[in-house]
This record gives structure tokens, sequence and C-alpha cells, in this order.
């Protein structure tokens, strides 16, 4: 293991790595973090390199801006989970490699103003809450990105399925209000929630033990968002109805065995 360390004689100290500094993580397991007292700050400027085969790079100082470039490639993990997060720069997820961006932490913020690229056969897992504004400049480029926090879809539209800006969703956290409209199949559920959402297009529960929890109502379309909505079940798959509520205008197929 080997780490680099803010903060470590006063909570206030803080670390820049400077435009022309590159960080290349290439053994097993690395820390950009706080030592010490903790509360350190650190701010990228440079260049940071993820790339240890099967390995894991984590960043959790108390506060970390990425203003530079964070490439996670040759199947590596990065945990980018510190207190506070703002992404001004760009993150690159290349093939086989994962990302978990955010803290589970009641009070952790995390703001992306910069890019995320989730290239084919990469992993992104967003942690945390965020909102629909945080993820217009994340780009899926054929890989799978996990909701496993809460996101505010408040006054927007999440697309998901072929063609869509994500092609693959996997929900085991919340989705909160307005629309989601599914090209096909671009949810997996994984025992998360939709809390007050409008679906256009087929909700897709036939993987085995696949699970949602529906909150606050479920209004759910055809595709281009008219005509009775389809919920497809299949083995050991459950769709819970939390609290009082009413569902109409839909079709439920409840699959199993062929």
């Amino acid at each position: 293991a080997a780490y680099v360390a803010a903060g470590y004689q006063t909570p206030s100290e803080a670390l820049t790595l400077g435009a022309n500094l590159t960080l290349d993580q290439t053994g097993s397991y690395g820390l950009l973090g706080s030592g010490g007292y903790g509360g350190g700050t650190i701010v990228n400027d440079g260049t940071i390199n993820a790339e240890a085969s099967g390995g894991s790079f984590t960043i959790n100082p108390t506060s970390f801006t990425n203003n530079g470039s964070i490439t996670v490639s040759n199947g590596d993990t990065l945990y980018i989970q510190p207190q506070n997060f703002t992404n001004n720069g760009s993150i690159t997820l290349e093939s086989g490699s994962t990302a978990y961006l955010g803290a589970t932490s009641t009070t952790a913020e995390w703001t992306n103003d910069g890019t995320v690229t989730v290239d084919s056969g990469a992993t992104l897992h967003l942690i945390g809450d965020f909102t629909a504004a945080q993820l217009a400049s994340v780009s899926d480029a054929g890989g799978t990105v996990y909701i496993d926090g809460t996101l505010d879809n408040t006054g927007a539209t999440l697309a998901v399925g072929p063609g869509a800006p994500f092609a693959q969703v996997v929900l085991d956290g919340t989705i909160k209000g307005s629309t989601i409209v599914d090209h096909g199949s671009g949810i997996q559920f994984k025992g998360g929630t939709l809390d007050g959402v409008s679906y256009d297009g087929t909700l897709d529960l036939t993987a085995q033990s696949s699970s949602v929890f529906i909150a606050h109502g479920l209004t759910a379309t055809g595709v281009n968002g008219s005509g009775p909505g389809t919920i497809n079940l299949g083995q050991y798959s459950i769709i819970y109805f939390d609290d009082t509520q009413t569902i109409d205008n839909a079709t439920i197929t409840l699959g199993g065995y062929d």
C-alpha cells in the first residue's frame, strides 16, 4: 500500500497537486487522503492515473476538488468518497474498470461541473444525494451506471435504454420525481425505489429476483408517453406498493417458470 496525505498536523492544511504533476497508482492499493488529525483539503490540478490490475485507489480527504484529469484503467477500482467533492475537470473510466463517486454519509456532498465518461464495459456507482443537473455531463459510452444513492429527478427526464444517454442503469437506490423514458430494458431493478415517478415504457422486472418499491404513486404509460403502461415480472420478482396508493391504466404480467 502507498499513501499521500494532507492535513497531518492541523485540520486546515491543504495540498495542491500542480498542473504538471502526474500521480500513477500501480500498486495493489493506494490512498490519497487526510492523515493525522484529518480535515485536510486536496486540490488536483494535474493528472491522476489509477491503473493497477485488480487494485483499488481511494481518494477521501475531508474536501477534494478535481480540476485536472483522473483516469481509471486496467481493471482498477477508484473510490472518490470525501465529505465534500467537486469535479471541475474530467474523470474517465476505461473498459473493465469501476468507480464509486460520493460518500454514504448523510452530510456528504458532491457536485459535478466537469465531465465523467463511462466507456463500454466500465461501471460507475453514484452514491449519496444528487440531482439531474449533476448527471448532465456524465457520458455513458456503453458502460453501466448504478444509482446507489438518491437521484432527485424533479423537473427533468431520465432517458435510458438503447440509443438513450444512459444505456444501462442499475437501481438499488432511489429515483425521485418527474419522468423516466425507457427505450427498452434500460433499468435493472435491484430493490431500489421509484418515488412519485412517471415511467414511459416497459418496467422490465423479468430478470430473476428483480424487485422495486413504488412510493407516492406510479404513472405508467407507453414509451411515447401515451397509452397504457406495461409492467412485466419474472421468476421471484416483486413490485412493492408502499403505503396507500392506486395503480391504474397499465397491464401487469406475472411471469415465472417457462
